[in-house]
């Protein structure tokens, strides 16, 4: 199976907040955009259409089976990227996604070799900027104990956090 690429809508709705939809390419711009608005129109038919104001969109390219990132079970946060960058210093993987302080960002776990240690950047995804903590996990830590580190690191400004993270025999 082939990556498929998605146009990714971003709304704000007049008394609900942020909302977002997606639908797959179709190679026609214009009927795209369409589908995104019929979507939202969608789960908020009761909305004029002054208060519906799309503030971005984005393409993004994914894999038939979708976003986990899995690995083994007793695997440590180092063995997540032994086959991902042939002698780079640092490696990145997405993660997961989560809303930060109001912006939908992207949770990219970057792993610095030398260091053998990993860290987390928040990239927003309309304006690609970048978030980055200055936690250090060890690399050694057991990659089941991401979702709690997570957690942690970007705390109660973090909502809906959602890890695509799988323990996999």
């Amino acid at each position: 199976m082939n990556d498929a690429n998605y146009l990714i809508g971003f709304f704000h709705v007049e008394g609900h907040g942020k909302v977002t939809v997606e639908t797959e390419l179709s190679g026609s711009g214009a009927h795209d955009y369409q589908e995104l608005w019929k979507k939202v129109r969608a789960l908020f038919p009761a909305a004029s259409e002054k208060d519906i104001l799309r503030t971005g969109s984005i393409i993004e390219q994914r894999t038939p089976a979708g976003s986990q990132v899995k690995f083994a079970p007793g695997s440590t946060i180092q063995q997540m990227f032994l086959n991902l960058g042939d002698g780079d210093d640092a490696c990145s993987r997405l993660i997961g996604r989560v809303d930060f302080s109001g912006q939908e960002c992207d949770i990219i776990l970057r792993f610095h070799r030398a260091k053998n240690a990993a860290g987390l950047t928040l990239l927003d995804r309309v304006s690609k900027s970048a978030i980055r903590f200055s936690d250090n996990i060890p690399g050694m830590r057991l990659a089941s104990d991401l979702p709690d580190l997570v957690k942690g690191i970007v705390g109660q400004d973090g909502r809906n956090l959602k890890l695509w993270l799988v323990e996999s025999h």
